[in-house]
């Protein structure tokens, strides 16, 4: 299992059980550098949701997707999330439920839910799940290694034989071989200079999967939270949720900007259009002098706010900041990839012997996630994997491989390296900056254009490799930069040629959904010369389903 989140704690449980020998590495601290740990909720259609199955799951998780989300993978994913939940409860998970047994969604209904099926422990939800998944592993004796990046996939003619890895405090590296290959490393947000995302979070286990020539889809869909902190400095990065309770967005002007754009739902909305609303008044030079706006959340009481939100408000308060009394600057910040790596409902993928779940994955939440969808998806499919990765083991032989298979992967490693390259660390700040520029919340051709060039200029160089082993930051930060770039460059092809907008995807001189010609999902995959080659796949959903 590569990447110690959710999804690939869960397959690592899941696979054990089935008497696998199973072990876990990940680039930073297994349970505590994914984005899970922050999340608040988890949806699901099951016995504590009042009148609701999973049709209706099903439904509310396509039309937030805008309608390409893949039919099958969604629809197993909303049958089956009830039982991935009831299986966290079997390993110790506590969630709040009212007295009758249901699920106390924080407002009514989750944004975009028609049911109230969304399952919390207070507001810890995400790192209470995250640590007993952990417990659980260590109970099962299950191997995990930290700090031990996967740098490459190894790939012979029978498929993924293994991966190469760094065990950053020795500085070795290492050839793991396996009959089955997991990848869960989660999205992509650190790609971008404002996100939630944890610093390790640069959508490594998808950029393995793009150089080993798996095929990856709807890679222009990068969800922004809305309502991220950028000043004060002490709480920059921060997701707010205030919102939801009242609290209201202004402009510097201190014009309250949400009903020039979606009067009726107001700050209520989605947030793909809410991170658009902000991002276009920014445009209309109506931002602050840090690049955002204001939420204001004096509407709320500091006893609500400490009782709807409570660790919210608790790190506000330890920073020196009161909500209700003070002007807060906000901007859309990346938060969730809904595009990724192709599997079908076992997880595999185009490549024999190698299998993905959780973020890292395409298919499930279509053009924008719908909310709390993100870990249930982790653990839904971190279930359904371990289990198929499994089974296939079990029957599958080890993929051939040689010692010059292996040598070869080593060579192009050390052929991204010169004495007098670049630093690591200005590779990533440079990808990042087009990222932020060019590949936001607003997109244009222009801009698009301007990205692809400056990425595919990026390809050619080279990285110095004067720094030292082990435990030196530079290793680790061009495990991220290559990782980084990689992916890029799938994004702003991918983004350039949908000729539309559509949920999280928004372009400036297509701003309409074209359902005629983008009812379909963009399917990419990466030669071994490098191109980048793509095809539509009609499997739009809207208006096939008949019940």
């Amino acid at each position: 299992m590569i990447g110690g989140g959710p999804a690939g704690l869960m397959a690592a449980t899941e696979s054990a059980r089935k008497g696998l020998h199973v072990a876990v590495i990940d680039k930073g601290i297994i349970g505590n550098d994914c984005s899970a740990v922050g999340a608040k909720q988890i949806a699901g259609s099951g016995y504590w949701s009042n009148d609701d199955n999973y049709k209706h799951h099903l439904e509310d998780t396509l039309t937030s997707g805008c309608y390409i989300n893949d039919i099958t993978l969604t629809t197993l994913f909303t049958k089956k999330v009830g039982t991935a939940i009831s299986r966290m409860e079997e390993m110790g998970m506590p969630f709040t439920r009212n007295s009758d047994g249901t699920a106390p969604d924080v407002s009514g209904n989750a944004p975009g839910h028609s049911k109230g099926r969304s399952l919390r422990f207070s507001d810890i939800t995400g790192k209470l799940l995250v640590d007993t998944l952990l417990e659980r592993c260590r109970c099962a004796g299950i191997p995990l290694y930290s700090e031990t990046p996967a740098i490459e996939l190894v790939k012979s003619e029978d498929g993924i034989c293994g991966a190469i890895v760094l065990d950053y405090k020795k500085g070795n590296l290492y050839f793991i071989r396996a009959k089955a290959v997991v990848l869960a490393t989660g999205g992509l947000g650190r790609m971008y200079n404002l996100t939630s995302n944890p610093v390790q979070i640069t959508g490594d286990g998808v950029a393995l999967a793009i150089r080993a020539g798996a095929k990856v889809a709807d890679m222009e869909f990068v969800q922004f939270y809305p309502v991220t902190v950028i000043a004060p400095a002490s709480i920059r990065g921060m997701n707010l949720n205030c919102q939801y309770y009242g609290a209201k967005l202004v402009n510097a002007k201190g014009e309250r900007f949400m009903s020039k754009y979606f009067p009726e739902q107001m700050e209520a909305t989605t947030r793909d259009k809410l991170a658009r609303s902000i991002a276009q008044e920014i445009r209309k030079g109506n931002g602050t002098l840090n690049g955002g706006v204001y939420i204001d959340a004096s509407p709320l009481s500091p006893d609500l706010y400490k009782q709807k939100i409570p660790t919210e408000w608790d790190l506000a308060i330890k920073a020196g900041i009161d909500p209700t009394k003070q002007l807060i600057e906000v901007a859309p910040a990346a938060h969730y990839f809904m595009g990724g790596i192709s599997i079908d409902t076992l997880g595999k993928t185009s490549i024999p012997h190698l299998f993905a779940a959780g973020e890292c994955c395409a298919g499930i939440q279509g053009a924008n996630r719908l909310a709390n969808n993100g870990l249930a998806e982790a653990i839904t499919f971190g279930f359904l994997v371990g289990e198929g990765a499994a089974s296939y083991a079990k029957e599958a032989n080890f993929a051939k491989c040689s010692i010059t298979c292996i040598e070869n992967k080593v060579e192009k490693i050390m052929n991204d390296f010169s004495p007098d390259g670049w630093l690591p660390r200005e590779l990533s700040k440079e990808v990042r900056q087009i990222v932020s520029d060019e590949l936001g919340v607003l997109r244009d051709a222009d801009g698009l254009q301007k990205a692809k060039e400056s990425l595919e200029k990026l390809l050619r160089i080279k990285l110095n490799n004067n720094f030292g082993l082990p435990c030196d930051p530079g290793m680790m930060e061009y495990i991220g930069a290559k990782n980084m770039l990689t992916n890029a460059r799938i994004i702003a092809h991918s983004a350039y040629i949908r000729q539309e907008s559509r949920g999280a995807h928004y372009r400036l001189d297509y701003p309409a959904q074209d359902d005629n010609q983008w009812l379909a999902n963009l399917i990419v995959y990466q030669d071994e010369a490098g191109r980048i080659n793509s095809e539509k796949s009609l499997t739009g959903t809207k208006g096939t389903r008949e019940w």
